[in-house]
């Protein structure tokens, strides 16, 4: 019977390897998300970044890909164990709760954030230690709950805020951002059209719908660009240029 279980086990770490080295992450709403971060990012090689809150390691496996020197970080010890199974020593992986990262400063040239800034206690001093880690001028693209969609469920959005510290639209997401000592370069709202919104709500159901939502997500892109309001979307997306350091 163990005998099984741990086969049973390595083949579903052999699947979940597989997609998220293909997807990222199984939902339209991350896979939207990172594309907009790859997109503003422009990592390029060699370049040191770390995600913060990087869950299943997705988008560090997408980054490593593209030649950079690539730390995840999550408050998850089991899953920073999984994802070592999974990437090898490709890719480091470090369990912190992001108010506190244990590297020395000005280390990394470009920090990514996504879905996680809305979760902490204390959302500035997080962006101040992003701040204290990165070089001069360095860049942070993050994503994060916004939940401000003009014509969202009302029900809907409140259940959704209640896994939430923080949501956040664009002047409220600028005004700590320079409290931290960036400057805001480009913000966006996503998952802000009718076509978006309803995939978001359909991958909230349960993990299948979830993953049935990634084939779409190109739809979901296109739906944001033709179609996107700028009074609000479920999601906001924001780049940053740290320009003084806070320690």
């Amino acid at each position: 019977m163990g005998n099984k279980q741990t086969v049973t086990s390595r083949f579903l770490l052999f699947l979940e390897s597989i997609a998220l080295k293909i997807f990222g992450f199984p939902s339209s709403t991350h896979l939207i998300g990172y594309s907009i971060v790859l997109r503003w990012l422009k990592a390029q090689k060699k370049e040191k970044v770390c995600d913060i809150g990087c869950g299943r390691g997705g988008l560090c496996f997408k980054l490593f890909k593209k030649g950079c020197e690539i730390c995840g970080v999550d408050i998850s010890k089991d899953k920073m164990q999984r994802n070592m199974k999974i990437f090898g020593r490709s890719i480091d992986f470090v369990a912190d709760n992001g108010e506190s990262l244990p590297f020395r400063s000005c280390v990394f040239d470009k920090c990514v954030s996504t879905f996680v800034l809305e979760h902490f206690q204390n959302d500035i001093r997080a962006l101040k230690e992003i701040n204290r880690v990165l070089k001069p001028n360095g860049i942070l693209v993050l994503t994060a709950d916004s939940l401000s969609y003009p014509r969202a469920n009302k029900n809907f959005v409140e259940k959704e805020k209640m896994g939430n510290v923080n949501n956040y639209t664009k002047q409220s997401l600028k005004e700590i951002l320079e409290k931290a000592g960036f400057e805001v370069i480009n913000q966006k709202y996503f998952n802000n059209s009718p076509i978006s919104y309803f995939f978001f709500r359909l991958a909230t159901i349960n993990n299948l719908f979830s993953v049935l939502t990634t084939i779409v997500y190109p739809i979901c892109l296109i739906s944001d660009e033709l179609f996107g309001t700028d009074e609000g979307g479920m999601h906001i997306e924001c780049k940053a240029r740290k320009i003084r350091h806070i320690e």
